[in-house]
């Protein structure tokens, strides 16, 4: 009595008596073990240099030298090609002519340097002396100062009037004269202050240019004692025009002074006070004009100095670019590579900007252009395999070296430029070749793996058959074993997937290292392998097979 029980779904279901019935139905097995998985993504492009340039004449001329011979190896440096370059190596010799001959000159002033220093030198004297001739200028003129302020201001000619001594001089004096002076004692009250705030604000000029003493405070300290000077003298003069002439017998005979001695002293006084002023005038005039020559002089050696320093920093560079154009008539290789499409032949005439040939590095790349999806998963550094079409067999391992920042679109196509550059080179690999690249994005070692042929699913389900061996476990030597159904029981075994490859995926969970699970159920009698990927169950004698009859199956969540 044979005795079916069938549980759709995930659950449990039997055939009794079936593992001596069915010995047609066979199973191929592997084991679960550690193993590698890589992910990658794929492109095609072609093969490029490294680096390729096209070496291009900066100069015209006839060609009188070739280095070299097309697809020739050169190292960097390597003289490929000279042009005529006599009119050009006479450009850097008048250059050079030129330019030694400013030198001379400016060895000339220089050595002449001398003066110079001679003149800053005086500058320097003249500096002190200017100091020592203030200081004697503010002691003698502080005291007349005051004295003027008598003479002018003080109340002491005429008791029996009540005016200064200033107004009283001019009154009399316009009395005999006409009203000539009747300004005056208005204009010498307004003027002394002003002589006084002088004083002070050149004192203070000169305090700081003794304590500092460089030549721009020395230079204002004498201006502004010169200014003070130049305005008591001018006050003290026009006092001393106007006693003068009270003193006159056209004034005394008619008119008769209450102090004529005080009078007198006080035209003594301007008189003498008026020459120690117009001394100390004329000396600090003569530092000023001394120290303005001295300082033009000097302006002028300096200038001709850095004249002759700026021409001649104008022909070193007339020179530099005589000597660059000398060069563009020699033609080196910029980098070690292989010189091609090189045809030129020794007497040609070339233009400027004649493309004489190409240099290209022996190191090669693959330009490839991935998606705008595949292009997220991809760095710099990443190894990839690199297949040529014309070459079968060849694989040359990569290295991802430069990804493009901006895209192209193509007919709504995003696409990205990559380079692979090879790790080893092959002679038969040419620039221009079709290749294909798969760059590894992803790698993880000694992790538990199984074939992708075993993965099976359904309603959102993982799962793998699960092998265990009735009686003797058999050794699995290469790869898989396959086995009558008879000899094993199958359970489905839910598992936990992690990164995936073309063949194998990671086992997150479900597994362990050493089990067994089934690759391919095969019916012998109909030679017909049974798929079971995208079903829970195959049934084993059952459809192609005609017939009933397995090894207990249970599924195990």
């Amino acid at each position: 009595m044979v005795i079916v029980i069938f549980i759709v779904g995930f659950g449990v279901f039997s055939w009794r008596n079936a593992l001596s019935n069915n010995n047609s139905l066979k199973y191929v097995i592997a084991e679960v073990k550690k193993d590698t998985i890589n992910t990658s993504v794929s492109g095609t492009g072609q093969v490029a240099a490294l680096q390729q340039i096209d070496l291009k004449l900066k100069a015209s001329g006839d060609v009188v030298y070739i280095g070299v011979k097309n697809n020739q190896e050169v190292p960097a440096g390597t003289l490929i090609l000279q042009l005529d370059s006599t009119d050009a190596q006479q450009a850097v010799k008048d250059a050079e002519r030129s330019l030694e001959n400013s030198k001379l000159d400016l060895q000339k002033a220089q050595q002449s340097s001398s003066n110079i220093q001679n003149i800053e030198n005086q500058i320097k004297e003249t500096g002190d002396k200017g100091l020592k001739e203030i200081a004697q200028t503010y002691t003698d003129l502080f005291t007349i100062l005051n004295s003027v302020d008598d003479i002018l201001f003080e109340r002491d000619l005429s008791s029996g009037i009540n005016t200064n001594n200033i107004q009283y001089y001019s009154d009399v004096v316009d009395t005999f004269y006409g009203e000539h002076f009747t300004s005056v004692p208005q204009d010498l009250a307004s003027a002394y202050p002003e002589a006084k705030r002088l004083y002070e604000q050149g004192f203070l000029s000169y305090q700081k240019a003794l304590h500092g003493a460089n030549s721009e405070d020395i230079y204002k300290a004498l201006q502004d004692a010169y200014k003070f000077t130049e305005k008591l003298a001018n006050i003290t003069k026009t006092a001393r025009d106007v006693v003068d002439l009270f003193n006159t017998s056209s004034v005394l005979e008619n008119w008769r002074p209450d102090n004529s001695v005080l009078i007198n002293q006080h035209l003594t006084n301007l008189r003498n006070y008026y020459n120690t002023i117009n001394t100390h005038l004329t000396a600090l005039l003569d530092i000023i004009n001394s120290l303005d020559s001295l300082n033009n002089n000097f302006s002028v050696q300096s200038i001709n100095i850095n004249s002759l320093e700026l021409t001649i920093q104008q022909k070193e560079d007339a020179l530099a670019e005589a000597k660059r154009n000398l060069s563009d008539y020699y033609v080196y290789a910029p980098f070690s590579g292989i010189v091609a499409n090189f045809d030129i032949k020794k007497g040609e005439s070339l233009s400027n900007g004649t493309v004489i040939a190409s240099i290209l590095t022996k190191q090669k790349i693959a330009e490839i252009t991935l998606n705008e999806v595949d292009i997220t998963n991809v760095k710099i550094g990443q190894k990839a395999d690199i297949t040529f079409d014309v070459i079968e067999d060849l694989h040359i391992p990569g290295e991802v070296v430069d990804i493009d920042t901006l895209a192209t679109v193509t007919q709504g196509v995003v696409n990205y430029g990559v380079k692979v550059v090879f790790d080893t080179q092959d002679e038969r690999v040419k620039p221009g070749m079709s290749v294909s690249v798969s760059i590894v994005t992803n790698s993880k070692t000694n992790i538990l793996v199984i074939p992708n042929s075993a993965i099976k699913e359904q309603n959102n389900k993982t799962y793998v058959e699960k092998v265990i061996f009735v009686g003797t476990t058999p050794k699995i030597i290469r790869d898989t074993i396959t086995v009558p159904a008879s000899k094993v029981q199958i359970t489905m075994t839910s598992v936990q997937l992690g990164l995936v490859d073309d063949m194998y995926s990671e086992v997150l969970s479900g597994l362990k290292e050493g089990d067994k699970i089934v690759l391919q159920t095969i019916a012998s009698n109909s030679k017909t392998t049974l798929q079971t990927r995208n079903s829970l169950f195959q049934m084993p004698g059952m459809g192609s097979t005609g017939g009933m009859g397995s090894p207990t199956r249970s599924f195990r969540p």
